[in-house]
């Protein structure tokens, strides 16, 4: 399923597609999610077409807990609220409810006054409620959607003018927004006016939604500025107590200088661009993920058509060039294809157009394609050893193709480092009985896929010794054992992991090369849902304390690069955080979240940062095995820049 969002400006007559919903100008301002190769039925089982529908963002809550979706149909009063089935079909597939919305009196609500609109937990207890601004933006209406089930008329349970504790008319001019922003278990609605910066909230009581605050946001709480030139505003959950647990609402906002992060009125951190503090964003290494290994990615394509191939990187090299100004600039390829005569013609051409490049050597990637799950790719995959992960011997001669020295020896200083990627979970599952194995001989899983700190040891050496880097990422660091494991399993998962982070921060004070990266940023809320955990639910929720481990790995780092010292640590910006997003996919996240957190990743002292997937910033086919890639725009060439990529780069200062 892939989603793209609708972005509501002042004067909609400039988005023809949406002329028809709105008035030609209004002070509405918000993004409205627009799902593609998914599809949505009506009671009679008739697909609707998604054109004719505005979704707002899908979520979890109580008695919805496999997920839900809810739109509203254009030039009707009618709304669905579908939910996903427990045998696995699509969420399109089981409506819950139907009906048209009317007002207090009975009367329909037509969908093209609905200015901006959201769903919350106004009662508490993973209630459901819709409420819309209407009147261009002078009043709101709710409904009580929690026990809404089969077809009917929604009653809305009354319209409420807006006015502040002086009586003063207010007029909504921003994304109307809900999170539990006071901790109390319920929600808040919550506007900022993107021309002033305020933010206004309201609550749900016996008299109806009540304002509770109204103020000013500044950037930060050492600035006397006040935020303008929003972009983007959303939601997400602070960790509390434990950093795998988010617990109150905050909102994020990206502005012209920045982003910052709120609670309330509170500006909790602040994160600068690269245009209001250029010095944020020095001694930067951008790294962009070219090819997973999947069938038809770069180097399958070079395989196929060499020709289609070598246009195809000129594009993605151009584009990288963009940045090569400001930043240091590398691509990360998994060399895994079958043919290694594609995998050095992409290689050669990197070099040649001055573009550093890392290897995936010891990768959840190269075990899954090469091994465990050769049939999602149409080619055989070629590593050195498949059930470990490993891609290439490092101790092969260096005639070998299969070799790291040959790579060395070809490349030179183009050749920066290789990565290790994703081995913790597959540790874990080899070494902790109740686990599900990833292979049938368990002997041989607990042989193969245990760490083989050896074999680290050996790269980072090597690594050491040829000037060169490992990026070593891994997301199992962060996980919420409790999540997903009986409670024997969970002392077990966390010991495993303990002594993971141990080893690899000693590792790291011997071998400055070593760049710990946290990896990634996805969200959390199939496993909410899985332990009945409400508030193991959003992404981006880690954003307030993702660099402490890889942090506290670079602490013991001694180099003088900023690469190689207490710096030297990264993270890897994924727009798979969409995963478990019930609408939302890894080809149609918001670029404006990817954008926040690399500009807190900047802030945050983090010397490398790297993106992917690639199907996400650059023009590409979409592939059978990767259900989240999108088409390629009208107009656009395979390897083109896609404007998510245009955005980022805005967003960082780069034209």
């Amino acid at each position: 399923m892939a989603a793209i969002f609708r972005r509501f400006s002042k004067c909609s007559a400039t988005l023809a597609v949406i002329a028809s919903l709105l008035p030609a100008c209004y002070p509405a301002f918000a993004y409205e999610v627009i799902p593609s190769g998914a599809v949505f039925y009506d009671r009679t089982g008739t697909a609707i077409p998604i054109s004719s529908l505005r979704f707002t963002d899908g979520g979890w809550r109580r008695g919805r807990d496999q997920g839900y979706a809810f739109a509203l149909q254009i030039n009707t009063s009618y709304f669905y609220l579908w939910i996903n089935a427990s045998n696995g079909k699509p969420i399109g597939d089981k409506l819950a409810c139907d009906g048209n919305l009317v007002d207090a009196d009975g009367v329909p609500v037509p969908v093209g006054k609905i200015l901006s609109y959201t769903l919350a937990d106004l009662a508490g207890r993973g209630s459901i409620w819709l409420i819309a601004v209407v009147d261009k933006g002078s009043a709101l209406l709710a409904w009580d959607l929690t026990d809404c089930r089969g077809q009917g008329n929604q009653k809305a349970q009354g319209m409420q003018s807006l006015t502040d504790q002086g009586g003063k008319k207010l007029i909504i001019k921003g994304d109307l927004i809900a999170g539990d922003f006071d901790g109390t278990g319920v929600d808040l609605l919550q506007v900022i006016d993107p021309d002033t910066g305020e933010m206004l909230q309201w609550a749900l009581d016996r008299r109806g939604l009540r304002l509770v605050r109204k103020e000013p946001l500044r950037i930060s709480a050492a600035s006397s500025l006040i935020v303008h030139g929003i972009t983007y505003v959303g939601t997400t959950r602070l960790p509390h107590v434990e950093d795998n647990v988010a617990y109150e609402s905050a909102t994020i906002v990206l502005h012209d200088k920045g982003y910052t992060i709120f609670r309330n009125e509170k500006a909790l951190f602040f994160a600068p661009n690269c245009t209001f503090k250029p010095a944020i964003c020095a001694n930067k290494t951008l790294v962009f993920h070219l090819d997973q290994g999947f069938t038809d990615g770069l180097q399958d394509l070079a395989r196929k058509n060499r020709r289609q191939a070598g246009a195809a990187l000129d594009r993605l090299i151009r584009s990288l060039r963009r940045a090569q100004n400001k930043f240091d600039v590398w691509a990360l390829i998994n060399p895994i294809q079958e043919d290694r005569a594609s995998t050095l013609f992409i290689l050669d051409r990197l070099a040649a157009a001055n573009i550093p490049f890392v290897l995936d050597f010891y990768s959840s990637d190269v075990t899954n394609l090469a091994y465990i799950k050769k049939e999602m790719v149409d080619y055989s995959p070629r590593a050195a050893d498949p059930l470990k992960g490993v891609s290439l011997d490092i101790d092969a001669p260096a005639a070998s193709q299969d070799g790291l020295q040959f790579y060395s020896n070809r490349y030179g200083s183009k050749f920066v480092g290789v990565r290790f990627m994703e081995r913790l979970a597959m540790d874990i599952t080899a070494k902790n009985p109740d686990g599900q194995p990833l292979i049938a001989d368990l002997e041989l899983e607990r042989k193969e896929l245990s760490f083989d700190w050896e074999l680290a040891e050996h790269v980072l050496k090597w690594a050491e010794a040829s000037g060169r880097f490992v990026l070593w990422s891994d997301p199992s660091l962060y996980l919420p054992y409790t999540c997903y494991s009986y409670p024997e399993a969970i002392k077990t998962n966390n010991a495993i992991r303990d002594e993971y982070i141990h080893r690899q921060a000693d590792l790291a004070t011997r071998y400055s090369h070593l760049i710990p990266i946290y990896d990634n940023n996805e969200g959390l809320k199939r496993c909410g849902v899985a332990a009945k955990n409400w508030l193991v639910t959003p992404r981006n929720f880690r954003i307030r304390s993702w660099e402490a481990i890889p942090r506290r790995i670079a602490a013991g780092k001694s180099g003088k690069s900023s690469l190689a010292g207490k710096d030297g640590f990264g993270i890897s910006i994924q727009s798979w955080n969409s995963d478990f997003d019930p609408l939302l996919t890894a080809g149609t996240l918001p670029v404006e979240e990817i954008a926040i957190w690399t500009l807190d990743s900047f802030a945050k002292g983090a010397a490398l940062v790297e993106f992917e997937p690639y199907f996400y910033f650059f023009a590409w086919p979409p592939s059978s095995t990767i259900p989240q890639s999108v088409e390629i725009p009208n107009g656009n060439q395979i390897g083109g820049p896609r404007r998510t990529l245009d955005l980022l780069f805005e967003q960082i200062g780069l034209k």
